[in-house]
């Protein structure tokens, strides 16, 4: 088994290992997707997802603690020119609402019709498929969540979202002797043994109803990287057929993203598995 492959099981076992206790929780949801890539360089890749998150609506303004942690590990590879990455961190959140609620049991509130503010935080790594590149972030932000409308999704939930976010970390110099090549290069202007500071911002939208056939899903990263002033970015457009339980998604991506910020595009076609 290569180093690749052995850091990756390792850093999955480790990731998920804690939330089997939690396993039971009806309050997350896991998705696993796999899809296949076609690349601007007309090369297959293969592409694999596997996130847990907190499910539509269950967002509560919690008097005692911060809201529990999950776990996320998103792993993108494929051919040497395909777009990659392997992103693990635990998510936490922060909720603050108005003083109407609908619920209000052991100190968990909840309110379905008014405004309400989310603070996300998170805490891990990023690097690429060969852990030739490693960050390691930490990750703050601000998105509000609005009324539902006419039984659409609520905004800043599944629905319609806009956030603000502040990275900041430190990137590890990895010895490695085998030279970059394709979406393996670091085009980033981030330099090893430094420290990171960034911006992000994200706005995502989903056309049509959850239990539609066809949905349209348009989303647009950016990142500013403060320490060196660069800007970078990221566009998807996804077609997505709903199955009971799975999503058939056709998947356009130009652009780039941590940790590498290798820029291109692609085409890809997939299931997505929702537990």
């Amino acid at each position: 088994m290569s180093r690749t492959i052995q850091c990756i099981c390792i850093m999955i076992f480790s990731l998920f290992l804690p939330s089997l206790a939690f396993s039971g929780n009806n309050n997350t949801r896991t998705d696993v997707s796999v899809s296949l890539v076609r690349t601007e360089r007309d090369r297959e890749a293969i592409a694999l997802q596997i996130q847990q998150e907190v499910i539509d609506g269950l967002y509560f303004e919690d008097k005692i603690n911060l809201n529990k942690l999950t776990p996320t590990i998103d792993i993108l590879s494929g051919g040497d020119d395909a777009f990659q990455s392997v992103i693990v961190k635990f998510n936490g959140h922060k909720v603050f609402m108005s003083q109407i609620y609908d619920t209000d049991i052991a100190g968990k509130r909840s309110c379905s019709e008014c405004w309400f503010h989310v603070i996300p935080f998170s805490l891990g790594f990023e690097t690429d498929r060969n852990i030739e590149n490693l960050n390691a972030i930490a990750e703050a932000g601000y998105f509000p969540v609005g009324e539902a409308w006419k039984g659409k999704s609520r905004f800043g939930l599944s629905g319609t979202r806009i956030g603000l976010f502040l990275q900041g970390g430190y990137k590890i110099d990895v010895d490695e002797t085998s030279p970059e090549k394709g979406g393996a290069v670091d085009e980033s202007k981030e330099a090893a043994d430094d420290e990171i500071f960034r911006i992000k911002a994200e706005a995502n939208t989903i056309l049509g109803d959850n239990d539609d056939l066809v949905n349209f899903i348009p989303a647009l990263q950016g990142w500013y990287d403060i320490s060196n002033s660069e800007t970078y970015y990221r566009i998807e457009a996804v077609v997505r057929f709903n199955v009971i339980n799975r999503h058939f998604d056709v998947r356009f991506e130009k652009g780039s993203g941590a940790p590498n910020f290798n820029e291109g595009r692609q085409i890809s076609a997939g299931m997505t598995m929702s537990f």
